[in-house]
């Protein structure tokens, strides 16, 4: 199966797309034992092993006929619908293997709207995620969280900028050099890819994917060190 699957597959770039046939939107088909299957949980087979019961593979944001495992993520249905979920309450997703998202309901901001947080972990297992999810759920209800949907809506330069201006030098009064130096290893290096998105829509991952780019650039450490010295106390996730 391994080996009609991959001559159905071109790898050059980015995406891996599947070129045998497809759905209406775009999506990969494949037959198996007499069975019409997506593509995309076929490959998730191939790398994962067989899907249980109720679960299923979403398809990549970018190109539908990609069957590049890294771009998939598997959803898991524990069967009927759940109601919405209670103030504090936690659920959880597996992004890929090793990687799962997390999500604490805290209750509905002014305006309505609900009030969710987010935190992305790599774990080696489902009970591994579970226990991760309850320290999460513990650590949002004893926190303070956004007032309002501007706060909640806040960007990283926003962020950033604030945490700056009112904290480093309003309350620790540091020097301007050190709020300059801060300000530019966000400028260079962070803000031209997540500077204008919203706080919380960046996760852990981001941030030691941006980290990287800084350590394979060869930065002196007094310059990683304000980089971490910076984004350790904002919140992302």
């Amino acid at each position: 199966m391994r080996e009609r699957f991959e001559r159905k597959v071109d790898r050059s770039g980015e995406h891996h797309v599947w070129l045998g046939a497809r759905d209406s939107e775009g999506g990969g088909q494949v037959r198996v034992n007499g069975t019409l299957r997506t593509a995309r949980s076929v490959a998730w087979e191939l790398e994962h092993g067989r899907l249980r019961d109720g679960a299923r593979v979403r398809g990549c944001q970018d190109e539908p006929a990609c069957v590049r495992v890294s771009h998939l993520a598997l959803v898991l249905s524990n069967g009927p619908p759940r109601r919405r979920a209670p103030r504090g309450a936690g659920s959880k997703r597996m992004v890929r293997s090793g990687v799962w998202k997390l999500t604490v309901t805290v209750g509905r901001y002014a305006d309505g709207s609900q009030r969710r947080v987010h935190r992305t972990v790599h774990v080696r297992s489902e009970f591994e995620a579970t226990r991760a999810l309850a320290r999460f759920v513990t650590e949002v209800r004893d926190s303070s969280l956004p007032a309002t949907k501007p706060d909640r809506d806040i960007t990283v330069d926003e962020a950033v900028e604030q945490f700056l201006t009112e904290h480093l030098q309003g309350e620790r009064g540091r020097e301007q050099t050190t709020i300059e130096d801060y300000r530019g290893v966000h400028t260079k290096w962070f803000a031209p890819e997540i500077g204008t998105r919203r706080l919380r829509d960046i996760d852990e991952a981001t941030i030691d994917r941006l980290f990287g780019h800084m350590r394979q650039a060869g930065l002196s450490s007094s310059r990683m060190n304000s980089a971490r010295n910076l984004y350790g106390p904002i919140p992302v996730g």
